[in-house]
């Protein structure tokens, strides 16, 4: 029910923003949630390739989980990578 639940949120997100038309979204609740490589704290979810994954039991934060990894996605396309674009070819003009 909570994975049904997550694809209709994450379709609704694709067509409301236009983008992450590829995205897709697994619910894997689990006790031993993956580390932060950074942090080494549990994640709650991650986007690895072109897949959202959620390891929020309860469906109201698998929700949340949802739109912070779906909107974390869509600034890194829409704003960073455009920005590091810019930012070297600056260095090269420099260079």
């Amino acid at each position: 029910m909570v994975q049904e639940k997550l694809e209709a949120e994450l379709r609704r997100l694709q067509e409301k923003f236009k983008a992450g038309w590829n995205l897709k979204v697994r619910w894997l609740p689990c006790e031993n949630k993956p580390k932060s490589p950074l942090a080494n704290n549990p994640l709650s979810g991650q986007v690895v390739g072109n897949t959202i994954y959620i390891y929020e039991k309860e469906e109201p934060q698998a929700l949340n989980i949802l739109y912070h990894e779906f909107f974390d996605w869509l600034i890194s396309i829409r704003i960073e990578k455009p920005y590091k674009q810019l930012v070297n070819k600056l260095i090269e003009y420099i260079e």
